[in-house]
């Protein structure tokens, strides 16, 4: 996704957190490209699937750094 505000909204909180779902969103996202959104996805992707198949608890959001970098936004640990 691109909207890595969600983790500051508390009823999208408590979504993310009730149904579990792992979502990864793009951080920053201001003023790239879709090609440069692409891009880090691209970079990422094998980061993505190594955590999405290791923590089989959902409920987290993790970020996207323009560069392929992957880390935790939601919830603070």
């Amino acid at each position: 996704m691109k909207d890595d505000r969600i983790r500051y909204r508390p009823a999208e909180q408590a979504a993310v957190l009730e149904s579990g779902v792992r979502c990864f969103c793009l951080h920053p996202s201001r003023g790239m490209t879709a090609e440069h959104m692409a891009g880090a996805l691209k970079r990422a992707l094998p980061r993505i699937l190594a955590i999405a198949s290791a923590e089989r608890e959902g409920g987290y959001i993790r970020g996207v750094s323009r560069a392929g970098k992957v880390r935790h936004l939601f919830p603070a640990r």
